[in-house]
């Protein structure tokens, strides 16, 4: 459209509008890019933002959008507008979609203003103009609760006034505080104060199926000020999966009985179809498949969608890999915008996962997938700091920071990082405190999903210490994994030791709270391969939230709670913390009396000359499944932490699941070894 045809188009458009268009845009949401104060990594002044716009058919036909306006000019006339859709890409009458866009500098330069007009295949017209600032306000998170058909909805409050919740919508729905059944605050208020969080449970009533679209507004006051909050996304699984790059894992069934044996669920892989199967049907572990016409590491071309298509919803896989770090090769974000919106069409029900590698890509790239990625790593590991020629060893605190950066750039898009493990290609390895470190700093920081760079079937022997620090940390993390994944962070954590930071992960029930050793020394800039880490003691305080019960309070380690006291003042707690490793883990809230529901059926997996390998699915739990009682012909025998098994004697075996409170599940249905 020329600059003559827009201008025409937005003198008629009022009148359009006026005269009852059949498409309605509401005001928009704009979330401008976040930017590090530490990493320059060559940014545009001005980055820009992302904005999720609102759209309702409120004609008797479907809609599609057939063009877009921004500022009056088409798509092709914006050289800094990266990308741009709607979905669902058809609007069913009285049905809602998003328009999600990403532009860089203007037209979404910092305090500026711009508008949005649509012409719909049926020619329909709207327009809504908005603000580029970004509100103090944030849908920092929505899954699904473990109640059917209700959503959580997690609030921050960057700013430093309150903000009252006065409407939500899901979809075409809608929902007041206090009016409409189906809508509560944890807690009973619905104000969010400065530098909290306030938690929504939406009773929706249907409970809709994975990769279902949730467009997700949120109407609030901050003082005399009306803040409207809210995203586009798809729905996706409640789960924290623990996974790996390692390929050839799936030729391995000894590195797939490894991999459980470290708490290891999923794993990157090609197009073996018939060894991912048998993986899944043995030991559980689901892939993260990247479906592309050419295989390669990474795939350098376009998915292949008809083997996605002919895949679609399979139980093994968790989820489609879009493509491994194209921030750094180049790949322009609309491509890969492309390539999610490929994966949504042919197979709706399973995520699309993109991972990155700079943090100037994280706005860019983030939002273009269903899970937002990234990998950095700080151990022995070089680190180009991009367009400068510099290679240097990294602080550890980077692998909070860049966390940080990929949530406030992405939220609520659901998020997951790389942890460091070990590779060959690092020569040497990162100390075993130091992968207890970088995993717990992602987790803090918001992780929904760890997997580990990497794990492969002849690690345990090349690099045992880091397998065990693997180990004992998943082990831990086990005990409160489902805590974390409810939980939302907050930087509330004061330290009278500088050496010490921590965040509270806040949920319905119970704050997890991390707190990072920071007392290393390295060399001197560029940093040299050494790592040292000392002890540190000091005092943490914290606000505890008015709905969690500080009922019992304990240390989460890899042997279980032990019992701490905190001293709890004016709704504050304090302890005394001595931290000789990397990271210390407490747990502050309600007492557990829920016991884990029972793990699925016990499959042989697999025998050798100790025996058979017995493994099962592990069972859900509201704080965490900690370790597994085995019985056998009904007498307990033995306990495992991870959901695997070697069976020496004949009989037949159960298994009880437990958590870190003791509470057990039912046993599971016998199976019979014989031998």
């Amino acid at each position: 459209m020329n600059p003559h045809k827009a201008a025409v188009f937005l003198l008629c458009l009022a009148a359009v509008c006026r005269a009852g268009a059949d498409i309605v845009l509401e005001p928009p949401v704009f979330h401008g890019a976040a930017r590090s104060a530490l990493y320059r990594e060559n940014w545009p002044e001005d980055n820009g933002g992302v904005v999720y716009c609102f759209l309702r058919n409120t004609g008797p036909a479907p809609e599609k959008v057939a063009e877009l306006l921004l500022n009056g000019k088409a798509p092709g006339e914006w050289p800094k507008l990266s990308w741009w859709r709607v979905w669902p890409e058809s609007l069913a009458p009285g049905g809602t979609g998003c328009l999600t866009l990403k532009a860089t500098g203007d037209p979404f330069a910092k305090g500026s203003t711009a508008e949005l007009a649509l012409v719909m295949d049926s020619g329909a017209q709207a327009a809504v103009s908005f603000p580029c600032e970004t509100p103090a306000l944030r849908l920092a998170n929505a899954l699904p609760a473990p109640e059917p058909g209700t959503l959580l909805l997690y609030l921050r409050n960057d700013g430093k006034t309150p903000a009252e919740v006065r409407r939500v919508f899901l979809n075409s729905r809608e929902w007041a505080p206090g009016v409409d059944a189906g809508l509560s605050a944890v807690g009973g208020s619905y104000t969010v104060p400065p530098g909290g969080l306030l938690i929504l449970e939406l009773a929706h009533g249907d409970a809709p199926a994975p990769g279902a679209p949730l467009n997700l507004r949120i109407l609030a006051d901050a003082g005399e000020t009306a803040v409207r909050v809210g995203a586009g996304i798809r729905l996706t699984a409640a789960e924290f999966p623990i996974g790996t790059w390692s390929s050839n894992m799936i030729q391995s069934p000894g590195g797939q009985r490894h991999a459980r044996r470290l708490g290891i669920d999923a794993c990157v892989s090609y197009t073996d179809w018939p060894a991912q199967e048998a993986m899944f049907a043995n030991y559980h572990i689901r892939t993260l498949n990247i479906c592309a016409r050419q295989a390669g590491d990474p795939p350098q071309k376009e998915p292949d969608t008809e083997q996605v298509a002919a895949r679609a919803g399979a139980a093994h896989i968790a989820a489609w890999m879009v493509r491994d770090e194209p921030d750094l090769h180049g790949i322009p974000a609309a491509r890969m915008l492309d390539h999610a919106l490929d994966h949504w069409r042919h197979d709706p029900d399973t995520p699309a996962y993109l991972n990155l590698m700079s943090m100037s890509g994280f706005n860019e790239y983030g939002p273009t997938a269903d899970i937002a990625c990234m990998d950095h790593y700080v151990m022995h590991a070089p680190n180009a700091i991009p367009r400068t020629g510099i290679t240097r060893h990294a602080r550890l605190e980077e692998a909070l920071e860049y966390t940080d950066q990929l949530k406030a750039n992405t939220e609520p898009v659901r998020m997951w990082t790389w942890a460091q493990l070990a590779a060959p290609v690092w020569g040497r390895q990162p100390e075993n405190w130091g992968v207890k470190h970088q995993f717990w700093s992602h987790v803090m920081g918001g992780a929904k999903g760890i997997l580990w760079f990497k794990y492969g079937p002849d690690y345990e022997r090349d690099h045992p210490e880091q397998i065990r620090a693997a180990e004992n940390t998943v082990r831990a993390f086990n005990a409160v994994r489902t805590l974390c994944l409810y939980g939302e962070p907050l930087d509330a954590l004061k330290s009278d030791d500088p050496e010490i930071t921590g965040r509270l992960l806040v949920s319905r029930d119970a704050v997890v709270v991390v707190v990072l050793n920071n007392n290393y020394t390295t060399g001197l800039f560029p940093f040299r391969s050494s790592y040292t880490l000392k002890s540190s003691s000091g005092t943490v305080s914290f606000p505890l939230p008015g709905w969690v019960p500080p009922e019992r309070a304990a240390a989460v380690t890899a042997a279980g709670l032990v019992p701490v006291e905190p001293v709890l003042k004016d709704g504050t707690v304090s302890l005394r913390v001595s931290i000789n490793g990397a990271a210390r883990v407490f747990l502050i809230g309600r007492q557990d009396v829920q016991a884990p529901d029972t793990p699925g059926r016990v499959v042989i997996a697999g025998r050798d000359e100790k025996g058979a390998t017995l493994s099962w699915p592990v069972p859900r739990d509201n704080c965490g499944v900690f370790s597994y009682e085995v019985l056998l012909n009904g007498e307990p025998v033995d306990t495992t932490p991870f959901p695997v098994y070697t069976a020496a004697m004949p009989g037949a075996y159960t298994v009880r699941a437990r958590d870190a409170a003791g509470n057990a599940s039912p046993p599971t249905e016998p199976v019979l070894v014989a031998f």
